[in-house]
């Protein structure tokens, strides 16, 4: 499968010149582009960053799916490409591109695509059942211009998360592709995490300074409603505090896994990864994330030895002692958010309660195949924070057991593996996974998390993953690896 996306510059430029040009282009860049394009100077910094490793980069289907990792983490959903409108994310485009290649693969036997059993493919062909179903009835039901466009974007934006789901699960061959990707994964929430403490630190705020040419920016939320407690809620390059949060509750207990797994030479730096992620979370003041960590944490610790838990229990104590020592007051304003006082008069809990009433009752009238998929306009009716509400008006039964299929689907793989195999490694990474997913699956209820970029990319790369380690360790698991 390699083969459809190989390709590399010549050796020479790959062994000899490629860093070199890499570092000499950027700060040659640094020392002049603020003279003459002063708004979009770190943008074209971050273009040619991309730029410059893509020529030096051994391309293959893991440097391309580490390229849908970068693109959904460090372009913000703020800039998109102005001549595609609300499809113009750059990772959304990459999904797409991931769906085109994993159908040339499944049309050339010889490229050496995954054609086994795997139930992450049977789970993408359900949801795009449901999809087709939904987008029918939609039309037969008849829609204005404004639901039109949202069910068109909406097909566009399930067909990318498919490319991400199927490429994932059928191209890559063994766990040591596994682990490279999911490293690259905790490195992006570390570099997520710092971006949230640069604005957090008013150092600078990527997310609202970030221009690149040829993409528009557009802030739906604004600086001003991210103050919660006193606090400046952090979203670094997140499209919001909660997704920003909630993705670094998925990624702790991944980091905490090569943590203790690693070589011993490497555990430094991956414990430093922990650390930069956990001081990272509670920055944005919110309720989902802890959940979502919280979650992630308990199923993933449930699976580990009591000796490593006592270990762990003071390197806790000592991180909640330094961020209190280092932002005094914060862990209270954390503590706040759950006291029942404080629950009772919040307006964000009582609008998220508020929001079942309405939902059922835009449900009774479509109650299968609900109103057509991206047709749940929040200006005209009002946000909703819960996706599973989201696609049950939307998609109606038929499309709400699709997302809850997805979390299922790759949370019952891992657990299996867990379960079955006897390499003490593989059963740790496995426990972690279902850690994240559980997370994501439960802060589903608390926000629309698919309508976030970052949630929405690291949520169906994980799912496919799922897929290959069922594979590897269970359907192939007496077979020779791929090659």
């Amino acid at each position: 499968m390699s083969s459809i996306v190989r390709g590399r510059v010549s050796t020479l430029l790959h062994k000899r010149w490629g860093l070199p040009t890499v570092y000499l282009v950027v700060c040659g860049l640094s020392l002049t582009l603020p003279t003459f394009l002063p708004n979009f100077t770190l943008g074209i910094l971050v273009v040619t960053l991309f730029a410059a490793f893509a020529m030096v980069m051994r391309w293959n289907e893991q440097t391309v799916l580490g390229l849908l990792l970068a693109a959904g983490f460090l372009i913000p959903t703020s800039l998109s490409i102005e001549a595609l409108g609300q499809v113009g994310i750059p990772s959304m485009l990459i999904g797409l591109l991931l769906l085109l290649l994993w159908l040339y693969g499944r049309c050339t036997p010889e490229l050496g695509l995954d054609s086994g059993p795997q139930p992450v493919r049977y789970m993408a062909l359900y949801i795009m059942i449901a999809l087709f179903a939904s987008y029918i009835a939609g039309q037969l039901r008849g829609m204005s211009s404004l639901e039109a466009s949202g069910a068109d974007a909406t097909m566009i934006f399930v067909a990318s998360s498919l490319g991400m789901l199927l490429f994932t699960a059928d191209t890559i061959k063994d766990m040591t592709g596994v682990r490279r990707l999911l490293g690259w994964l905790v490195g992006l929430g570390v570099i997520l995490s710092v971006t949230g403490m640069l604005q957090n630190f008013q150092v600078i705020d990527i997310y609202r300074d970030l221009r690149i040419p040829g993409m528009k920016y557009f802030d739906p939320i604004g600086l001003e409603s991210l103050a919660r407690e006193g606090y400046l809620r952090v979203q670094g390059l997140a499209g919001h505090p909660i997704e920003f949060s909630v993705v670094l509750g998925m990624l702790l207990p991944i980091a905490l896994h090569f943590a203790l797994h690693s070589p011993r030479e490497q555990r430094l730096r991956w414990w430093a990864a922990v650390a930069v992620i956990g001081a990272g979370l509670p920055m944005a003041l919110s309720r989902s994330g802890i959940l979502a960590a919280g979650v992630s944490l308990i199923i993933y610790l449930l699976a580990t030895r009591v000796r490593v838990l006592a270990t762990l229990v003071p390197i806790g104590l000592v991180g909640v002692l330094g961020m209190s020592l280092v932002f005094p007051g914060l862990l209270g304003s954390i503590r706040n958010l759950f006291l029942f006082g404080y629950i009772a008069n919040d307006t964000s809990i009582s609008s998220r309660t508020d929001d079942y009433a309405i939902a059922l009752k835009l449900w009774a009238d479509y109650p299968v195949f609900g109103t057509g998929p991206g047709t749940y306009i929040p200006k005209l009716y009002r946000i909703l924070d819960n996706g599973y509400l989201y696609y049950l008006i939307t998609q109606g039964v038929f499309g709400l057991l699709g997302l809850v299929g997805l979390f299922a689907c790759g949370y019952f793989l891992v657990r299996r593996i867990e379960w079955t195999t006897k390499d003490p490694h593989m059963r740790d990474l496995a426990q972690a996974l279902a850690g994240s997913i559980a997370g994501a699956a439960l802060v589903t209820a608390t926000f629309d998390s698919f309508g976030f970029n970052i949630m929405f990319v690291t949520t169906h790369f994980l799912v496919g993953i799922a897929g290959v380690m069922w594979r590897v360790s269970i359907r192939d698991r007496d077979k020779v690896p791929l090659q």
